[in-house]
């Protein structure tokens, strides 16, 4: 559930760059949206990955997946300071560049719902980013089943899932939070997957397993990024009107109230918004 917290001290990360690429066939919003969460993850952590993959990087040949690429920003950049090592994305939509790409990437269309297109053990890192709303809840066993599979033994996952929370908010933000938490579920989907991540880990075998919060600015009093976050809620709160006041029956002008405080709310608070990172390991050997 969306929660209140008015005292607890959030280092937020210097937002200092932001990507553009035209070529990618997708909205402006879901670009920003993009562009943040791989932002926020990577000025906080000063780097695209904290999986500990370091030597292999700098000396080796890795092989490293990711699902759900969509414009790509993750595998390009990746690409770009590993020469050495591979690096494939995949999406279900054609959301990824077609251009100006590095020699040592692939992009394809691949549904991750359905049996991979990879063979056994194969990739030293798989990651993915902010898929809570792209697999049902019962899906997510099957994902992370093929994750094992295709990974080498000792391999790595990272992925990234945001808390559909406004943190350090108002009564009217935390029913607005709870509200998309609701409608996501009555259509199968786990909002809040990143709570129950660590224990489906563990069931598929995995080890070694970590979680790390990153939290971002919500609203103009966070500058660029939390004027941007700002933005990005009211688009897709205005898109989700029919949704949420049609299936959860709720009044329209209620909506419209709880739409307002969502966006408004925020500045006095100083309210943010938090994802989890997970990052796990494939075991050396397979138990006895």
């Amino acid at each position: 559930m969306a929660e209140k917290e008015k005292d607890k001290d959030v280092q937020y990360p210097d937002f200092a760059v932001f990507y553009d690429n035209p070529a990618a066939l997708i909205s402006e919003e879901e670009l920003d949206r993009q562009t943040v969460e791989h932002y926020a993850f990577k000025l906080t952590k000063k780097k695209n990955y904290i999986v500990p993959l370091d030597d292999l990087f700098a000396h080796g040949k890795a092989h490293c997946l990711d699902v759900g690429a969509g414009m790509g920003l993750w595998v390009i950049e990746m690409a770009s300071d590993f020469p050495e090592s591979t690096f494939i994305g995949v999406d279900k939509e054609k959301t990824f560049p077609t251009t100006a790409i590095p020699s040592n990437v692939k992009f394809s269309l691949m549904d991750a719902t359905e049996p991979w297109q990879f063979e056994d053990g194969i990739f030293d890192l798989i990651g993915q980013r902010s898929l809570m709303g792209g697999y049902k809840e019962v899906q997510w066993p099957f994902v992370l089943k093929e994750a094992f599979r295709c990974l080498k033994p000792g391999g790595w996952i990272q992925f990234l899932e945001p808390h559909i929370v406004s943190y350090r908010s108002s009564e009217n933000t935390v029913t607005y939070c709870n509200w998309v938490v609701e409608l996501l579920a009555s259509q199968g989907y786990n909002g809040l997957i990143y709570k129950k991540l660590p224990q489906l880990l563990y069931e598929t075998g995995f080890q070694e397993i970590e979680e790390f919060v990153i939290s971002i600015p919500f609203g103009s009093w966070g500058g660029t990024v939390g004027t941007l976050i700002k933005d990005d809620a009211a688009g897709w709160a205005s898109k989700w009107k029919p949704a949420l006041s049609g299936q959860l029956n709720i009044d329209s002008d209620i909506y419209d109230k709880m739409h307002h405080a969502l966006l408004t709310d925020c500045e006095p608070y100083k309210s943010y918004v938090s994802f989890s990172c997970f990052i796990a390991q494939k075991p050396q050997k397979p138990p006895c």
